[in-house]
């Protein structure tokens, strides 16, 4: 509500208004509901562009009225190998990331640009076959969004759990107790649906 007001405050004092948000879940590819609804709050508050962070891999672009928004840009600023875990399966899903060219204009657009990182977290321009792969991705999230909190409930919810679980087991191999505490103290009442679908999803 206070991100809201703001936008709105501040719509008749700038040209252009750009939300920067910090949301979502690692390493999967769709965001929860409850992103889907902020980002529909964002744009009716008045942002012109929302910029989506902290999955560490692409997810889909939505254009709602004036309002673009990239629900996660991919990991083109970190090392594929940085943070407390170093998990392979994790590394290669942020390899495949993209820099963007908002275009706000009375023909608004957007110009994507994809990118490959290698272990240090070096981005390069990815070839024509990555490129094109990266591209149809992009499309194939960036459709249907009404769908979104199905998807994340039947492929993503499982990868989360399936992330969470080996960083617990890492935490405790490490002794780390006080991480092992953050954690399961992290967990929320509106987490426990997204846990349960994992969970079954794991056990598929």
């Amino acid at each position: 509500d206070a991100l809201c007001a703001d936008l709105r405050r501040l719509r008749g004092e700038a040209d252009v208004l750009v939300a920067s948000v910090h949301w979502g879940s690692m390493y999967v590819e769709h965001p929860p509901r409850r992103v889907v609804e902020l980002a529909s709050a964002l744009a009716a508050a008045g942002a012109d562009l929302v910029l989506g962070h902290h999955p560490h891999v692409l997810q889909g672009v939505r254009r709602e009225g004036r309002t673009l928004t990239l629900f996660s840009m991919g990991d083109a600023a970190f090392n594929c190998r940085s943070g407390e875990l170093d998990i392979e399966w994790t590394r290669e899903l942020r390899r495949r990331s993209a820099a963007f060219v908002a275009h706000l204009a009375d023909a608004p657009g957007l110009d994507v640009h994809p990118l490959v990182l290698d272990d240090d977290g070096v981005p390069r321009a990815a070839d024509a076959a990555e490129a094109e792969a990266i591209r149809a991705r992009l499309e194939v999230l960036s459709a249907d969004w009404e769908g979104a909190g199905a998807r994340f409930a039947d492929e993503g919810s499982a990868r989360l759990v399936r992330y969470e679980l080996h960083a617990l087991g890492e935490y405790l191999r490490r002794g780390r107790i006080d991480r092992v505490l953050r954690l399961l103290l992290s967990v929320r009442p509106r987490h426990l649906a997204s846990l349960w679908s994992g969970l079954r999803g794991l056990l598929r």
